[in-house]
């Protein structure tokens, strides 16, 4: 593969990483600036932070369901080359 090609498919996932990160900050700062201004008390914060992380973890159970870990393959028993005399007949 070129250098050309590594640096441009570099740059591309750089770029990427670089907008996601930033549509997450605008997102998150944007859920602070309204639950600061809804004004809720301290036990309501309390509870929408609850539901939150419930939320949360409930993705991440949705997600791991429907993402399934491969099944790994057992490993073969014994060795996996068959040994072979060396090429000078064994002398050193």
């Amino acid at each position: 593969m070129e250098i050309a090609k590594i640096i441009e498919r570099s740059v591309k996932v750089i770029v990427k990483m670089y907008l996601w990160l930033l549509a997450l900050c605008i997102a998150v700062n944007v859920l602070a600036r309204w639950i600061a201004s809804v004004h809720l008390s301290a036990v309501d914060e309390m509870k929408l932070l609850g539901a939150l992380m419930l939320s949360s973890v409930v993705a991440y159970f949705v997600w791991r369901y429907r993402h399934p870990r491969p099944m790994r393959k057992t490993g073969r028993q014994g060795a996996e080359r068959v040994p072979q005399m060396p090429r000078s007949g064994g002398e050193a």
